[in-house]
């Protein structure tokens, strides 16, 4: 009981091989805007770059999704790296959803509001990435971090969202430029969400792919994320045992799930027959075609790729 999942009351997938599991994919980008545009993010019709489009379509996929058994989404407020290539800790672009104060921009929170209400019509949960590495240098201070973590609570709370999972920071043990957003620090905050949602709102952090996280981490979290990038389908199954051994998970289990991987289908299988949920990460190569993360995004189920993983997610979640 202590490791499963549930959505409305009711455990997800009941009767299926992923019962109480969270199968989720890697959309980051669902309700970004791109300042100071450097990058190949325009669309091929258009000529342009459109925030409002993008969101637009992507809630328009929802409905699929969920017909295809995906209990979840990965949204994040300042993005993921846009490019089909690597990019340097401090892009020329701009994506977040903060000012440097931590106060909120209105139009990102309401292209968050119009994905987060049509996922719960389709039963679907949004995990919610509030910074991302690269980006949360646009805020000032740790103050600006603190303030920006109690904004966001106060605005999912105030707007009755229940259907939401936050992941404080995207990888917390890579390069972000305030040390409470790192991993010896990065608990504090976590506590701070359950405090402040008055428990209301489930709360963990992830790392890096193939890295199991501490005593610290697992305690302040409601549900324990992994990324299994660059690791094979041993490698998966085997951090999901090493988490398993870790004195603090013993004491108290919780739910585990990838939220970021690959789109290797041996790693999904591998992890649900470990017992954790398995996220779909497609990067794509910024063509309005390929993948869910490189924009301009078709979020439609429109390669082969895409079509392996969702039939796949549909077999496991069928009773």
């Amino acid at each position: 009981m202590q490791e499963r999942f549930y959505l409305g009351g009711e455990v997800t997938n009941p009767g299926s091989l992923a019962e109480g599991l969270l199968m989720n994919s890697r959309m980051v980008q669902a309700v970004i805007d791109i300042e100071d545009e450097t990058g190949p993010f325009v669309y091929p019709d258009t000529g342009a770059w459109d925030p409002e489009r993008n969101t637009t379509e992507l809630i328009a996929a929802l409905p699929a999704y969920a017909s295809h058994g995906l209990n979840a989404i990965t949204v994040n407020l300042q993005g993921g790296n846009p490019l089909d290539a690597p990019v340097d800790n401090r892009p020329a672009w701009r994506i977040s959803a903060y000012a440097a104060d931590g106060s909120l921009d209105m139009a990102w929170m309401d292209r968050l509001d119009r994905v987060l209400r049509a996922a719960d019509v389709d039963g679907m949960a949004v995990i919610l990435g509030l910074f991302y590495f690269g980006q949360d240098h646009r805020l000032a201070d740790e103050s600006a971090v603190i303030r920006a973590v109690d904004n966001v609570v106060d605005w999912l709370i105030d707007r009755d969202h229940r259907n939401v999972l936050i992941e404080i920071c995207n990888e917390c043990n890579v390069n972000y430029d305030h040390e409470i957003l790192q991993t010896p620090q990065v608990a504090q905050l976590m506590e701070r969400v359950t405090t402040r949602s008055d428990n209301r709102l489930p709360v963990s952090v992830s790392i890096t792919g193939g890295n199991v996280p501490g005593d610290r981490i697992i305690e302040a979290s409601s549900y324990v994320l992994l990324h299994g990038n660059r690791q094979d389908s041993h490698q998966v199954a085997e951090m999901v045992g090493d988490l398993r051994s870790q004195s603090a998970f013993q004491t108290n289990p919780k739910p585990i799930v990838f939220n970021e991987d690959s789109t290797t289908i041996g790693n999904l299988l591998a992890a649900v027959g470990q017992g954790a949920g398995w996220g779909y990460h497609d990067k794509g190569a910024n063509d309005y075609r390929n993948g869910f993360q490189a924009p301009p995004v078709d979020w439609s189920i429109s390669t082969d790729a895409k079509r392996r993983f969702f039939e796949e997610v549909a077999r496991l979640t069928s009773p």
